[in-house]
Order: structure tokens, then sequence, then C-alpha cells
């Protein structure tokens, strides 16, 4: 729409006054012709005058009688003095015709998102898949702090709704939930997220709260260099817009989210739900869609390279370490027999097994085909002396949320006692831990090493099946 000027300029004009590297998604004035509607509404919920911030769920059943496609969504804004933000979530809690504290709800997977500025939402070709008996959860985040005495708001959605034509799209909430700016300073916060298969990002929605003044996402290659998803310079919290941002993502892409903030006040600024708190992330629209809704990590995703540790045996960056890779096991590990005493030599990692004790992680169930480990590392044995060295790369899906983080294992000391029968090797541990642990249990499968080394993976101790094959000293 900005004709010859948008050929020679990187930054578009941006409604809200600041600039922008992507054009905001203008939606059609009209819904399509042969679309069906309904509304999802508050009903004159009493926002009371002293309410500063305050989350309430109201739960419907999809009023549809077949799958359908979402084809437009409209916020409607019955007081926009009180209304903060809104978002239509894929799950329940309670009952339809009732509402709630939103305690049970989660808020990072999501149908759709509204914020001050927006526009509605409009897909040409295809739409975000419903299904009847769906029941959904529309939370609103009220805010009364200016004082404008007791409030009634019938604030909602209209949903327009056609027949299951065209690609499926669902939305990929993508940032950080865990950090902190200090008092009286500017901060920049990151998150990443690797993304498990391919898909496209249509649309972006990036959300901050007042104190932001910079947004980008990016698409970081393993050399280094960045593609631009989105860039704001410069923010509004009443100027929030959905953006075009017809960007590819092949499976295992990373994606980088940051947000910039000024704090002036003289206390912390951190994540969190309310109005004086912030929050960093991009609702991004993807096609197809991806078997996650929400994906962060606090640290890059680790590269597939080994760089050895504080622990690891004299060498190690010489040896012929390679990435491995593994399905999570539930329950406990066989045991091992033991045998005779680990030979002599140096031992790369050639195979790993993670056990957790339940597939039920926190309250959600672990999905299996998306979760994994990679794994890389060495060994040796020298006499009594062993040294191990590895890091793990676990990915836990479960919940349609996705995380990955570093699991570093590096440790090194000398053997105390070797008990053949039972396969137990106690270590006087002299570098690194063994997670406060000083008992390995080892066996063999031909001239493989096999060792069951203890780790934690959030708040329960899990075990790691790591082979370790013997390297062949060179002519």
């Amino acid at each position: 729409t900005c004709g010859a000027w948008a050929e020679n300029n990187a930054t578009l004009p941006n409604p809200g006054g600041f600039d922008s590297d992507r054009p905001v998604a203008e939606a059609p004035d009209a819904p399509p012709e042969s679309a069906d509607f309904f509304e999802l509404r508050a009903n004159r919920f009493h926002v009371r005058s002293d309410q500063r911030d305050h989350y309430e769920c109201f739960y419907f059943e999809m009023p549809i009688n077949e799958p359908r496609f979402i084809k437009r969504i409209e916020t409607i804004v019955d007081d926009s003095r009180v209304l903060h933000h809104a978002t239509l979530i894929p799950d329940a809690s309670g009952e339809p015709g009732t509402s709630g504290g939103c305690a049970d709800d989660n808020p990072l997977s999501l149908i759709y998102g509204w914020a001050p500025g927006q526009g509605a939402l409009h897909f040409e070709a295809g739409g975000m898949l419903v299904e009847p008996g769906q029941r959904v959860t529309l939370q609103v985040h009220y805010n009364n702090g200016a004082g404008h005495g007791d409030v009634f708001d019938s604030s909602g959605v209209r949903i327009y709704h056609d027949a299951v034509e065209g690609p499926e799209v669902s939305m990929l909430t993508l940032g950080p939930t865990s950090f902190s700016v200090a008092p009286n300073s500017t901060g920049t916060v990151d998150g990443w997220c690797r993304v498990p298969v391919d898909t496209k990002m249509l649309y972006s929605f990036p959300h901050m709260h007042e104190n932001g003044t910079a947004f980008k996402q990016v698409i970081e290659t393993t050399d280094g260099e960045e593609t631009s998803v989105i860039s704001l310079r410069g923010w509004d919290f009443g100027s929030q817009f959905i953006y075009q941002t017809p960007v590819d993502i092949p499976a295992g892409t990373v994606i980088r989210t940051s947000c910039t903030y000024q704090n002036t006040s003289d206390r912390r600024l951190r994540f969190g739900p309310n109005t004086r708190d912030e929050m960093c992330f991009n609702f991004a629209y993807v096609s197809p869609p991806l078997p996650i809704s929400y994906c962060n990590q606090s640290e890059r995703p680790a590269e597939l390279v080994y760089q050895p540790g504080v622990c690891a045996p004299t060498g190690a960056d010489m040896l012929p370490a390679e990435p491995v890779f593994a399905p999570f096991l539930e329950g406990v590990a066989e045991p091992l027999s033991g045998g005779d005493s680990p030979a002599d030599g140096a031992y790369v990692v050639s195979g790993v097994k993670i056990y957790l004790p339940s597939f039920s992680v926190a309250g959600f169930e672990l999905d299996t085909d998306l979760s994994r480990v990679t794994a890389m590392g060495t060994a040796a044995v020298d006499g009594n002396q062993f040294a191990f060295d590895a890091i793990a790369e676990v990915q836990l899906v479960a919940g349609g949320l996705a995380f990955n983080t570093p699991v570093p294992i590096s440790f090194s000391g000398g053997f105390v006692t070797i008990l053949d029968e039972t396969g137990r090797l106690g270590m006087n541990v002299t570098c690194g831990s063994l997670d406060g642990n000083d008992t390995l249990f080892y066996g063999y499968e031909g001239d493989d090493l096999i060792l069951q080394v203890p780790i934690r993976l959030g708040p329960t101790e899990n075990v790691i099946v790591v082979r370790l094959s013997p390297v062949q000293a060179a002519d």
C-alpha cells in the first residue's frame, strides 16, 4: 500500500508512530460473504472501582455442529476504560456459562489474543480449526486503576466461521517468561525456540506492556547470521498490531525473541501478569500447525558441537565425538551386571537413553514423539582413574509446550570399589560432581562400556544410560 516508497525504505510507517520492518496486516472491512458468526462475551461483568488488575475467565462451548475454520475474529470492546487485553484459549477448566479467576487455565496456549490498537484478524485462505463440542475460554484482563467507579463490562469476540477448506493455521507463542530489569535502567531480555517441524510464519502479534521500547525477533543460523522476522523500533501500548511476516521456518530453526525495556522505577521490573509487570511475546500464526503452542528456552539451544568441560579427559578435543539421539523411556533402567574392571583407554559416547519415572511431567503428558535427548561426549580410563565429560540437550514437549535444556555432565576421580556381581562402581569424585551421588553402575555389551549415571531433570532424579565405545589408538 506504500507503493514506490516501500521499495526504497527498510522500515515502514507504523500507525502507532514507530518504525517497523514489516507491514501491518490490514483486514478487509467486511467478513467473508459465506461465513456465519457467533459471539462469546462477558455478561455485564462487575469490575469494581478498587480492582487494579483482575483476570476473569469466561467459559463457553463452541456453538457449531460440525468442524469449521475460523476465518475472522473481531474483538468487541464494550468499556475500553478497563480493558487491558483479552485472549481466547482452546480449552476450558470450567463449565460453559460460568466464569472464574483463571487459576487452572493455560495462558500460553491460544487461539487469539487482542490488545489495544489491534483490528480484526482475517484469513484470506484457510483458517483455524474448531470442533463441535469444543470448550474454550475467553480470558479478559481488567484494570480499573484509573478509578472509573464500578464498571459493568460485556466485552468479547465475534467469530466468523466457514467450511474446512484450505490450509490450517494455528498460533505459536514465542518469548521468555522469566526475566527482570534492574531499577532505573534499560535492559534487553531474550528467549529462544528451536522449532521441531517445518512451518511458515504468516502473521506476528508482538506484545509488551507499558515499559517496552523495542521488539525484535530473528532467525539465528549456525554461522552467526540473522534473518529478521520482525523488528519494532519504538513502542506504544495503545498501538498493538498484527503484522505480515511470511517467513519459512524449517525444522530445527532457532528463533530469538528480544524485548527492550526502559525501567524508570525504583523497583526491579519483572515478567508478570499485571499492568505494572512486563511481558515479551510474539503471538505468531503459523501454517501448517505445529504440535506445540508455546516454545521458549532461557538459553540458546546448544549447537551439536562438542566442547570439552572442566573435567574432560586429556585430549578430549581430539576424540571423534559425534551426536547421538534417543527418545525418553518410562520406568526404571535395567540393572547392569558389572564384569571386568573398565579397560584403560579413550572412549566416545555412542548411545544414550534417559529414563523418567513417569511420562506425566508437572501435570502434562510428555509427547514421546517429539521429546528426545541429544548427547555428545568422551571418557577415559587410566588405571583406577576415570573421567567422563558430556553435554546432553534435552528437548521436552508436553501439553503443547516445548522446552530445550542443556544438561552438562562432567566429573572425574578414582575408583574406590568395584563390585562385579552388582555392577556397582564407587568413586571418589575429585572434579565436578555426580549430583551428590558417588556411585555409578556399569556393564558391558561386547567391547562397549555401559554406564548408568544419575542426573536431575526438574524436581526428580533420573538416570541416563550411556554407551561408551573404545577409540582405537592411531598407528
